[in-house]
C-alpha cells in the first residue's frame, strides 16, 4: 500500500534458492483511480515485452490477472513462442471499472471503456487456461469472455495455510487488544469477521441489519 518501489528501474536478481527475480519499471501512481496508473500498467507491459525475450524460453507462463496490459502481452509472448499461458485472476477486471462512474453513466462508461472490454475478452479468451480462488470467479472469466469452461485448464485453487500455534503471550495480548474494543468473550459470543477492500460488491448491510434484529430480540449469542 505504501507504493514505493523495489528497485530503481528494471532489475534482475538471482534470489540464494537460485530463483531469478526480474523486477519491471513503470511510472509511480499515487492514485489507483488515475491516468497515471494507466500509464504505469502499459510501461509495465511494455518493459515486460522488450525483457521476456531475454529468458530461456519456460514450460508455461503463469500470468496474474489483472493487469490487463500485462496479460495482453503475456499472450503475445506466449504466442509467438507456443507456450501455454493460464491466467490467474485476481480480481473482475475490467468490470470493476464501471464501479467509478455513476449508475446513471453506465452505458456511456460502457462505451468509453469498450476497447479494453475488448481487449480484455479477447485476452482471456485467447488463454490456454483461466485458475482463480474461487470457482465464481473462474465461471465469471469464462462467462465475460465467451470461453467454454474446460474441466483440466480451468480451475478453481482455494486459499489454504499452515495453522500455526500461539504462545500463551501472544494470546493473551490478541484478547486484550480485543477487549479494550469491546469484543470479550468469545468462546461464548459468535464474532463475525471481514477481510477485504470495502467496494460496491461488498453487500455487508444485511449481515448489519441481520445482527441488529437479533439484538433486540435479546440474542447474545
Amino acid at each position: 500500500t505504501s507504493k514505493t518501489f523495489r528497485s530503481r528501474g528494471s532489475a534482475r536478481t538471482v534470489l540464494p534458492n537460485g530463483v531469478a527475480l526480474n523486477t519491471l519499471h513503470g511510472r509511480p501512481y499515487r492514485k489507483n483511480v488515475s491516468i497515471e496508473r494507466i500509464v504505469n500498467h502499459w510501461q509495465m507491459a511494455r518493459d515486460f515485452s522488450r525483457r521476456a525475450g531475454l529468458e530461456e524460453r519456460p514450460d508455461i507462463v503463469v500470468c496474474a490477472w489483472p493487469t490487463i496490459d500485462f496479460a495482453h502481452a503475456a499472450r503475445h509472448y506466449c504466442r509467438s513462442r507456443d507456450v501455454p499461458l493460464v491466467l490467474d485472476v485476481r480480481d473482475m477486471w475490467p468490470e470493476i471499472f464501471l464501479e467509478a462512474f455513476p449508475h446513471s453513466m453506465d452505458g456511456i462508461a460502457r462505451t468509453l471503456l469498450r476497447p479494453i472490454f475488448r481487449r480484455a475478452q479477447s485476452t482471456l479468451r485467447a488463454a490456454d487456461g483461466v485458475v482463480a480462488i474461487s470457482s465464481a470467479a473462474v465461471d465469471w472469466a469464462c462467462e465475460f469472455s465467451g470461453r467454454t469452461r474446460s474441466e483440466a485448464w480451468d480451475r478453481a485453487f482455494h486459499l489454504s495455510y499452515r495453522s500455526s500455534g500461539l504462545a500463551d503471550a501472544e494470546r493473551e495480548s490478541a484478547a486484550e487488544f480485543w477487549r479494550s474494543r469491546g469484543v470479550s468473550g468469545l468462546s461464548e459470543r459468535k464474532v463475525v469477521c471481514f477481510f477485504g477492500a470495502m467496494t460496491n460488491r461488498i453487500q455487508l448491510q444485511p449481515v448489519i441489519e441481520a445482527a441488529r434484529c437479533l439484538a433486540r430480540r435479546g440474542r447474545d449469542d
